[in-house]
């Protein structure tokens, strides 16, 4: 038999992964494993075969909040890294990068609070134009998450073909005063807003979460529209949620 030419049978393998699952490997043999790949450039296919086998929940971090001291660790190692080790690559299109290459007007400027002030109410009326708001997300092309979708399967369950996905901004119809609403009936004016739990957050919008439901929810009225705000913890009790969507259905109706 040539050599590299043998390959364990599946059973085989299950058997190794068993049996070296929770082994603690020591300093010495993880800085002779990185020597041993140092310079291998795997294959695409196995690049691809690696990036399947980490995909979704098969993630030993899928599901899994990071604590903050985590965050805050991954947070001190990226200040360190350089461009190139965070990812970015010659000739890179993001503005950093295309600042640092082509000398901005205010590469190395300390901007006064006066002139920073004036640049955020710029951007806030840029905001307010449906046009600007449909480009921007179309650049970045915004699609539903994970949440968004399994939350769009439960609404074709309770009220089939009746709510429609909006939250790519697409439709400039629903882009309601700088706000772009997540989901909206086919035929009455309702919205369905779904709050991912961290974005929502006190911690990240900087005011009590009923504070931040009552200005969402009043911003729609504003056109006409009653709301109902979803939380993406919510999503784990499905029969409770189904009660909360067809009761708010039926309240309208």
């Amino acid at each position: 038999m040539k050599k590299g030419t043998y390959h364990h049978s599946p059973a085989t393998i299950e058997k190794i992964r068993q049996a070296l699952k929770g082994r603690l490997v020591s300093e010495e043999h993880r800085k002779n494993n990185s020597l041993a790949h140092q310079g291998h450039i795997p294959s695409s296919a196995t690049r691809e075969k690696l990036r399947r086998a980490k995909q979704g929940e098969n993630h030993p971090n899928f599901g899994k909040p990071r604590s903050p001291v985590t965050k805050e660790k991954i947070s001190q190692t990226k200040k360190k890294q350089t461009k190139l080790e965070l990812g970015h690559r010659p000739g890179c299109l993001c503005c950093s990068c295309k600042s640092e290459r082509d000398g901005g007007p205010n590469l190395g400027k300390h901007l006064d609070k006066l002139v920073r002030d004036k640049m955020s109410i710029s951007r806030k009326l840029l905001w307010q134009d449906p046009d600007y708001i449909q480009k921007q997300m179309k650049s970045h092309e915004c699609k539903p998450n994970r949440p968004e979708l399994q939350l769009h399967s439960i609404l074709n369950v309770v009220s089939p073909d009746n709510w429609i996905y909006v939250g790519d901004g697409r439709d400039k119809r629903f882009i309601l005063s700088g706000k772009v609403p997540d989901f909206v009936h086919s035929s009455k004016k309702l919205i369905i807003e779904l709050f991912g739990d961290y974005w929502h957050s006190e911690e990240v919008q900087g005011i009590p979460k009923e504070q931040h439901v009552r200005e969402r929810t009043e911003h729609f009225t504003k056109h006409g529209y009653q709301t109902l705000i979803v939380w993406e913890h919510e999503l784990k009790e499905l029969p409770v949620l189904k009660s909360r969507i067809l009761a708010f259905f039926l309240s309208i109706s």
